[in-house]
């Protein structure tokens, strides 16, 4: 397709692009001011050969902006598409992906995993595999806000239930110094029990409060939740918190507090936080 003068579009608007093959091509003649969202529109599990390829052109030195968003529709699970702006016209990289287990049951949380991965932040359970349903572990879930948001503190004592030994020792050691976790009975921590979804987001909401980012949320922001009579007396005032600020919408029925978290639950909810800082 060729658009023979120049093309604007403003943040509300989308530009769809239909791609089936390496030919595929949007040729502007003119300016380019683009913004809002782009759209890209694979068909019959295309994926480009080479892995890049041309999708836009322009006139030379006459883009000014850039696309807001990208969005991609039918592009195989095991890919994901990165846009990038040159001179005279922009090009789509597309890559495979670092998990092979990242498919479309998990294709919400695929860009959270990808980024917190490639800043080595989150690591795989395997070779290739994310395990993204698999719940998550209290110590683990630790270890990932203490490196993503960089916590560090002098610590002389630990859990009773942690040993030097174990990899998750530092950063509980840390988080207990500056508060962020507490012990569930007496001085023990629990640290392989799986993380129930109220306790991910009381710890989330203390580790942005620990950074300066954390705003107070109070019971209003709980009560679009059917079940917000359900989350713990303890946990509500941090939830409401990860509400208010858009870090957490909740799941098709609600919070789901007493539910167990999942490493790709976790994995969006840590990436939110530190787009959040930004």
């Amino acid at each position: 397709m060729i658009i023979g003068g120049n093309y604007t579009q403003t943040a509300n608007g989308t530009l769809e692009l239909s791609l089936g093959g390496n030919k595929d091509l949007l040729e502007m003649k003119g300016a380019v001011k683009p913004n809002g969202k782009l759209r890209l529109k694979f068909s019959n599990n295309y994926v480009p050969e080479g892995g890049a390829i041309t999708i836009i052109t322009h006139g030379k030195d006459q883009r000014a902006g850039e696309f807001s968003s990208v969005e991609t529709v039918g592009l195989p699970s095991q890919y994901k598409a990165r846009v990038t702006y040159h001179s005279d016209h922009v090009e789509l990289t597309v890559e495979k992906r670092k998990f092979s287990d990242i498919t479309d049951s998990s294709s919400w949380a695929a860009k959270a995993i990808d980024a917190l991965a490639s800043a080595g932040i989150l690591q795989g359970t395997s070779d290739g595999t994310f395990s993204p349903s698999m719940n998550i572990s209290r110590a683990d879930l630790v270890v990932l806000l203490v490196r993503a948001l960089n916590l560090k503190a002098e610590y002389a004592s630990n859990f009773n239930d942690v040993n030097p030994s174990d990899y998750y020792y530092e950063s509980l050691g840390i988080a207990k110094q500056l508060g962020l976790a507490n012990g569930v009975e007496g001085d023990t921590f629990e640290p392989s029990k799986d993380i129930t979804r109220e306790d991910l987001m009381l710890l989330c909401a203390r580790a942005l409060k620990l950074t300066g980012s954390g705003v107070q949320g109070t019971a209003a922001d709980l009560s679009q939740f059917p079940d917000s009579s359900e989350i713990s007396s303890y946990a509500a005032e941090g939830i409401a918190s990860l509400v208010k600020q858009g870090i957490v919408e909740g799941k098709e029925k609600g919070i789901d507090p007493h539910g167990k978290a999942t490493r790709a639950e976790t994995a969006t909810m840590i990436y939110r936080i530190i787009h959040l800082k930004k």
